[in-house]
């Protein structure tokens, strides 16, 4: 063993010496990967969200998940027959209130109390045609349509319908293909220091 220590030690003497510390401290400045096994979901990036425009409940959602859609497709059909009511109950209330105001535009001319109504009755009438235009749109919104194209990403169709929503409730998104990123699960035990935009 002596003798073997001695040999080595004969060889490890001047330039080779130095020659190897040189090559370790080198070494020691290039970067050893780590490595670790984790779970991963591909998910889109910047995705166009599908919010409900109305409170209301949805009817059926017509599109299946990792459909192609395209600007103007229709996507979710909300049950309308509540928004249908209150259009033809606006419209009602907007004839009962021009009949009125034109009934009274007539009398007017020989009394006096109905002239003083005039103004009232146009108001009134201007109120109500703004509340068959606001039950117009309403009626209008109960089928979403998508405004951009992409794919479509939804969780459970079957389970949308019948369930009620509200105004901006997330229903859907649309997803651009072309930008995807990773959704990685590392577990703690396995955590490692990634920095950012570090290659994974």
């Amino acid at each position: 063993k002596k003798t073997f220590l001695a040999s080595i030690n004969r060889m490890f003497t001047g330039w080779v010496k130095w020659f190897v510390i040189t090559l370790v401290i080198a070494v020691m400045f290039f970067p050893i990967s780590m490595s670790a096994l984790a779970p991963l979901e591909v998910v889109a990036k910047d995705p166009t969200i599908v919010t409900s425009p109305v409170n209301g409940v949805v009817e059926k959602v017509l599109i299946k998940t990792n459909e192609n859609v395209k600007s103007g497709t229709k996507l979710v059909k909300l049950d309308d027959l509540n928004f249908k009511n209150q259009y033809e109950i606006a419209l009602q209330k907007l004839q009962v209130a021009e009949a009125e105001l034109l009934r009274v535009k007539q009398s007017s001319f020989t009394n006096p109390d109905d002239k003083a109504k005039l103004v009232e009755l146009s108001t009134e009438v201007g109120l109500k045609k703004k509340e068959a235009a606001y039950a117009k749109e309403q009626l209008k919104y109960s089928v979403i349509t998508a405004e951009t194209r992409g794919v479509a990403v939804v969780k459970d169709s079957i389970d949308w319908q019948g369930r009620p929503v509200r105004i901006g409730e997330k229903i859907l998104t649309i997803a651009n293909p072309n930008q995807v990123e990773f959704l990685i699960f590392l577990p703690t035990k396995d955590s490692l220091l990634i920095q950012e935009s570090a290659e994974v």
